[in-house]
């Protein structure tokens, strides 16, 4: 009976412990890229360039936590997984200039890199890579990357109703708040690459970090509430660079928004297509044409 009793108390621990680190999994990063992003807000808007180094060091902390914490204490790093990107993220594209034409010729040297790196996280989530001998599953690879491939794209009406969502929340913000145009004018071909940008690559990778791998995971273990609020709080956060309090607040309701139609749809075949059509008005077509 004493036996029982004491196996009982130390499962007990055990599953408060388990508890307590899932809470440091989502807490501990949440707050290294928060402080960073204040740092960073702050420090665009005085053109502090030391403030920029600050921000570039806390990220690599946040890297360096979101590694060694899982290795060190042997637990699951889902979350820092995706925690760890979105500093990847933010220190590729600080050294980018600020928004202007150029952006979007940055934006490819930003954004195209973690393409492979989104693709492989996501693939060693479903397969569970063995680096043994005649263990890496290719045949399942090219399968799951096809199933990923349909789901970004999904039925046309899904993706057009995402897409004209997205216009209209993205022209009313533009009325609405002061936003950067990246479309120095309105011509054909600086329009159509801003398109080609903003939706194929920008929205469709912050949507695989922030909806598909740091929503999904999150709500593997605190449910989708927590998740969606969580992940439209970082979402917010690491649109800093737009210096403006009212944006970042839209930013966090655009966020909560995405977050609740992929927990409706499990689809990003209308997320996809909403946050980048919210872009290309709110930064391309409203600053082009009004």
């Amino acid at each position: 009976m004493f036996q029982d009793t004491v196996d009982r108390y130390r499962r007990t621990l055990a599953q408060r412990a388990v508890s307590r680190y899932d809470l440091m999994a989502i807490i501990l990063p949440l707050t290294i890229i928060i402080m960073a992003e204040a740092i960073f807000f702050f420090s665009s808007r005085g053109a502090d360039l030391d403030g920029f180094s600050t921000v570039v060091l806390l990220h690599a902390l946040n890297l360096a936590v979101c590694i060694l914490i899982p290795i060190i204490l042997k637990l699951d790093n889902s979350i820092y997984q995706a925690y760890a990107l979105l500093s990847v993220l933010r220190i590729l594209s600080i050294g980018m200039p600020n928004f202007g034409g150029i952006w979007l010729d940055w934006a490819l040297l930003v954004y195209i890199p973690l393409i492979p790196v989104i693709w492989f996280a996501l693939m060693d989530e479903r397969f569970k890579f063995s680096m043994e001998p005649g263990q890496f599953p290719f045949r399942g690879l090219i399968q799951e990357s096809r199933l990923y491939l349909t789901s970004l794209t999904g039925s046309i009406n899904q993706m057009v109703a995402g897409g004209f969502a997205g216009l209209v929340i993205g022209m009313v913000a533009y009325l609405i708040l002061d936003a950067p145009a990246i479309v120095s004018g309105a011509g054909f071909q600086e329009m159509l690459f801003a398109i080609l940008i903003l939706v194929a690559l920008v929205a469709m990778v912050e949507e695989l970090l922030f909806r598909r791998m740091l929503l999904r995971r999150i709500a593997k273990r605190f449910g989708p509430l927590m998740a969606v609020t969580l992940s439209a709080l970082v979402f917010a956060a690491m649109h800093s660079s737009y210096v403006s309090i009212p944006l970042m607040a839209f930013m966090f309701l655009f966020g909560l928004a995405l977050g609740l139609v992929y927990v409706h749809t499990g689809r990003l075949a209308i997320t996809v297509p909403m946050h980048g059509a919210m872009l290309v008005a709110m930064m391309a077509i409203g600053p082009a044409l009004l």
